[in-house]
């Protein structure tokens, strides 16, 4: 062996042990009974989801959601971000923006007269808090986080704040329909589902 091969092992060996990584805490995959990766990972609350008021956090991650999957952030569709979204809309076309418009109408909801919950510091989640509401157990998942406490929750894509590297026009989505990850051109529309860090 060369010296170079040498310093490499020399990385991972230290006086013949194995140096160990630090093993990051998941969500359980689920797996039961003799499955490799069973029983790794963090097991979900007993209540994963607590509604307050319009609000609902994930214990699992600390993050606070809008209860609605759908807010108002247009008057019309079509029209263009609001200063005062409504928070009890049931017209899903109002919450269907650019991305860009998603940016926008986010930060006129924190500047809005009427707070949501009473707080001010919404944003777009990135691709991975936005997937963390996925459970991959479930056939639906926009269903399954209705049966959970959310309301007007679409089985369609939902932008994230998370550009797509190779080409960043586009931006990461996550479809609640099935879970699936994707990326898509700014310019398209996409369902708007702002969060903040849990307290």
């Amino acid at each position: 062996m060369n010296n170079k091969l040498y310093q490499l092992l020399g990385l991972f060996f230290i006086s013949g042990n194995v140096l160990a990584a630090s093993i990051a805490k998941v969500p359980a995959t689920g797996e039961t009974g003799g499955v490799t990766g069973s029983g790794s990972g963090v097991a979900w609350p007993t209540t994963r989801f607590v509604v307050s008021g319009d609000c609902v956090t994930d214990n699992l991650t600390g993050l606070m959601w809008p209860k609605n999957g759908i807010i108002g952030f247009e008057a019309t569709e079509g029209g263009g971000p609001i200063s005062q979204p409504n928070y009890a809309n049931t017209d899903p076309t109002l919450n269907n923006l650019s991305w860009a418009n998603a940016t926008i109408a986010i930060s006129n909801m924190n500047s809005a007269f009427i707070k949501l919950c009473g707080y001010s510091d919404w944003r777009l989640p990135n691709k991975v808090e936005l997937k963390s509401l996925v459970n991959y157990g479930n056939s639906n998942p926009a269903n399954w986080l209705i049966v959970q406490g959310f309301s007007s929750v679409q089985a369609d894509n939902y932008w994230s704040s998370s550009s797509y590297a190779p080409n960043t026009n586009f931006a990461w989505y996550v479809y609640f329909n099935d879970g699936y990850v994707g990326a898509d051109d700014k310019t398209g529309n996409g369902y708007v589902w702002p969060v903040r860090a849990g307290q």
